[in-house]
């Protein structure tokens, strides 16, 4: 089986050079642990981020080339510093992370795996981090000032056709 997880790791590393951009997988608590862990900001951001919780709904016709339908959300960020006017987040981070964005989603949309990628909503985050409830209270996920964007879309995955042999 196609993991929908895995489409989105190998298409987010298909696009590092030297390692940039990271990517990372998983649900709040995991993303700040990893975060945490690794003290060099440089070799943490930029960062594609894709959210563990996908609720993905099997399309259950034989004559449909679409196995399943996997809505997602995903974050492109960079560092930012909190000090920075709007227009120097704009320019030095979210400007980019849309660059990065579109890049993405014309490598995903060419994957052999996808049918399409539909219903695009895209988001603006300057001085954000990810908020997670952690022992009944609310914090950031990551330590460090970012901006960029989140992007939520809706994948739809082919069929997997498997040849019998005779």
């Amino acid at each position: 089986m196609i993991h929908t997880e895995d489409i989105i790791r190998e298409v987010a590393e298909g696009m590092q050079q030297n390692g940039i951009p990271k990517y990372m997988f998983g649900n709040p608590i995991t993303l700040s642990n990893i975060v945490v862990r690794e003290k060099q900001v440089h070799k943490k951001y930029p960062v594609i981020i894709l959210m563990e919780d996908i609720k993905e709904e099997v399309v259950r016709s034989n004559l449909s080339a679409v196995d399943r339908m996997a809505p997602l959300q995903l974050f492109f960020m960079e560092r930012a510093d909190p000090r920075w006017t709007s227009v120097q987040h704009m320019d030095n981070a979210v400007k980019p992370m849309r660059e990065l964005m579109r890049d993405f989603l014309q490598r995903l949309e060419k994957d052999f795996r996808v049918h399409s990628v539909e219903n695009r909503d895209s988001k603006v985050h300057t001085n954000w981090g990810l908020k997670a409830e952690v022992d009944g209270q609310r914090r950031s996920v990551f330590p460090d000032w970012l901006s960029g964007l989140e992007l939520t879309v809706e994948l739809k995955i082919f069929k997997e056709i498997r040849c019998r042999r005779k």
